[in-house]
């Protein structure tokens, strides 16, 4: 048991799409710039049902439907983010959690505007 720690300077926006990380368990920090964004309320009911047909067809490894639906999320007005603020840490819990692999959260990198030249991340995996 360790962790491996990330340290990046990201000047374009890594991860877009909503997506799940392929690890135990994961802890962001933005350090400069804006933070990681996850859905506010995965469990609303306009949420929770395209949410579970996501994961579904990730396990399938059916891709297509899994980025189709994940960017109607996105569309969705209904639909709403939480963001974390410059040096929050985010905990999450990733798809290789004993258990917990159905279950893990979907969350995304930010938009860089003009304004966002970059971002600064450490990013620490349990191994």
């Amino acid at each position: 048991e360790g962790c491996a720690i990330t340290v990046s300077l990201i000047r374009r926006t890594m991860c877009p799409l909503l997506h799940v990380d392929y690890a135990n368990q994961r802890a962001f920090c933005t350090l400069l710039g804006r933070g990681t964004e996850w859905l506010a309320d995965p469990k609303a009911p306009e949420v929770e049902a395209t949410v579970s047909v996501i994961q579904k067809a990730m396990q399938h490894q059916d891709y297509t439907t899994a980025n189709n639906l994940k960017e109607k999320l996105i569309m969705d007005p209904r639909v709403t983010f939480n963001s974390a603020s410059e040096r929050e840490t985010v905990l999450i819990r990733g798809a290789k959690w004993p258990g917990f692999e159905a279950e893990a959260p979907l969350h995304r990198s930010p938009q860089l505007s003009h304004q966002d030249k970059f971002r600064l991340v450490v990013k620490v995996d349990g191994v």
